[in-house]
């Protein structure tokens, strides 16, 4: 066989081999199918998932510390420890919060399953311990300075707190529709329309019987109440504040006010009458009399204003020496010739005064501009574009409208060595709302993140 004869056949036998000539297609068949175990690719696309960010909900303040409710239902809390700064014995517990009440000294924590937690100062309401067992399925918590009160979905109220002479501040109260509190005690109006009444070292059963109320004012240990029809109702610890009382109880009553030491009741016809504390021998804390028509009231300390409808101030409780200037932060031309000369007001500011504040007042204007007066180093000039404002005497701070913080009184800050500037300055800025105790700040900014500055905090941003 030559060469090319054995090429023809190497050639024949490729094409025969690929499929060629006239040789039928190749087919597939069902069991060649079956003997294929090759398992098929998948292409696999991963997806990111972004966690939300944990950021501050709401702030809550005692006297010297602030707690915060995160959004993933965790608390945070910073400040003076004993006062409810320090939650790390209970911060375990602090899980799944709704909300968050406190005292001059401690905080309550309710959880979404009607379970309380307490920490801070155990006379303040911080421990519960006594009446933990009673503490679940409830639905309202309500505080004076140094006790909480429960309610619970039966309707039984349960209170702890501050520890005097009898032991601990602690009663059960059953079938109560509403509860309520001044600064040192408790009242409970029942479903029969009963008051029960009581704070550290009294209890009380009120002869009122008072099935519908209209609206309610508490203060220290007093209350006063508007019932459908005009009539005002009183209760509580302290006959002098009963003093120039009617003898038949005031009548046709649309509003009720409280002072430091007193009510003040506005009748259907705008006119006023006051009861309560009136003089000492040297000082007063009775309003004028023909009071105009007014529309707001606030006190700080033993002074008080009144906001009219015209939008101007009235004041009264300055009873000093009728010298000095607005320069002087206490003098008689502070407090009663001062206010006197704003107009247009909108609202009117009492910040709480205490042996670490001094009484101080502030007015806003319709022009969104604000006074300040008393207190401790505070502007003698208007605060322009002013959003909110919070404090006491001796620490106030405002949110403007550019989100900027501006602050006043005795509050130490951290200096920058650098700048010779308070440390907190550049924190100012984006801020939504701002928070005060007694000798220190805190606020949210847009982000969800909390800055802090003042007595017993490291100013700057909280860590959590």
């Amino acid at each position: 066989m030559n060469v090319r004869t054995i090429s023809l056949l190497i050639l024949v036998n490729l094409i025969i081999a690929c499929g060629g000539g006239d040789s039928a297609p190749e087919t597939t068949t069902e069991k060649d199918i079956q003997e294929d175990n090759t398992p098929a690719l998948v292409e696999t696309v991963e997806t990111e998932v972004n966690t939300p960010a944990i950021v501050a909900e709401k702030i809550v303040t005692s006297s010297f510390a602030h707690a915060a409710i995160k959004s993933d239902g965790t608390v945070v809390t910073w400040g003076y420890d004993e006062h409810g700064g320090d939650s790390s014995d209970v911060q375990y517990m602090l899980t799944d919060v709704d909300e968050i009440y406190s005292t001059e000294g401690a905080f309550a924590a309710l959880k979404a399953d009607g379970t309380v937690v307490t920490w801070g100062n155990s006379d303040r309401g911080g421990d519960s311990s006594h009446v933990s067992a009673e503490l679940f399925d409830i639905k309202e918590i309500i505080s004076t300075y140094s006790s909480f009160a429960a309610l619970r979905k039966d309707n039984t109220v349960i209170s702890w707190g501050v520890n005097s002479e009898d032991g601990y501040y602690q009663r059960l109260v059953t079938d109560v529709n509403h509860l309520v509190s001044s600064r040192g005690s408790f009242s409970a109006i029942k479903s029969d329309g009963s008051i029960i009444y009581w704070s550290g070292l009294n209890y009380e059963e009120v002869s009122y019987i008072a099935p519908e109320i209209t609206s309610l004012i508490a203060h220290s240990s007093f209350y006063s109440a508007i019932l459908p029809t005009g009539e005002v109702i009183t209760w509580g610890y302290n006959d002098r504040w009963l003093e120039n009382y009617p003898a038949n109880g005031p009548f046709n009553v649309k509003k009720l006010y409280s002072t430091d030491l007193g009510f003040i009741a506005v009748f259907n016809d705008d006119t006023t009458k006051y009861w309560g504390i009136e003089h000492s021998d040297t000082w007063g804390v009775n309003p004028p009399e023909n009071l105009p028509a007014i529309k707001a009231v606030e006190y700080s300390g033993s002074k008080t204003i009144a906001l009219t409808t015209t939008g101007n101030i009235v004041p009264w409780g300055s009873y000093g020496e009728k010298e000095g200037n607005f320069s002087d932060g206490f003098s008689w031309a502070t407090y009663d010739e001062y206010p006197r000369t704003l107009s247009n007001i909108e609202k009117i500011y009492g910040f709480s005064q205490s042996s670490l504040s001094p009484e101080a007042f502030g007015a806003l204007d319709k022009d969104g501009h604000l006074y300040l007066w008393g207190g401790i180093n505070l502007p003698k000039d208007a605060i322009k574009d002013v959003k909110e404002v919070v404090g006491v005497g001796s620490a106030i701070a405002v949110l403007k409208q550019d989100n900027t913080v501006e602050y006043w009184g005795d509050v130490s800050v951290e200096i920058d060595p650098l700048t010779l500037e308070p440390a907190i300055t550049p924190h100012l800025v984006d801020v939504i709302s701002i928070y005060a105790t007694a000798v220190n700040f805190s606020a949210i900014k847009k982000d969800g993140t909390i800055i802090t500055w003042g007595n017993f905090v490291n100013d700057g941003k909280v860590d959590f």
